[in-house]
């Protein structure tokens, strides 16, 4: 895309480290649960069900989500490598 308007490019280290720090910014700002979900996870947490979450995004970046809906102290994230069944 830089190529496209004639902006130059950065070395791949340092756009890989922007684009964790923009996620880092980012999706703690995002609040996109569908109504009722959050109220649903924290009766479910107080109730003393374990809480797990299946997501395609990266470990962080559902950190921040789950952040910014609140709810994060009521998850344990845990990384699946897919395919594998290896967590980390």
């Amino acid at each position: 895309m830089c190529e496209l308007v004639g902006v130059g490019t950065l070395p791949e280290e340092e756009c890989l480290r922007l684009a964790r720090r923009a996620a880092a910014v980012i999706t703690p700002r995002v609040h996109a649960a569908f109504p009722g979900v959050v109220d649903t996870i924290r009766t479910l947490h107080r109730q003393g069900y374990t809480l797990h979450t299946a997501s395609g995004e990266t470990s962080p970046e559902l950190a921040g989500y789950l952040q910014a809906m609140g709810v994060r102290a009521a998850h344990r994230l845990r990384v699946v490598l897919a395919g594998t069944g290896r967590v980390f």
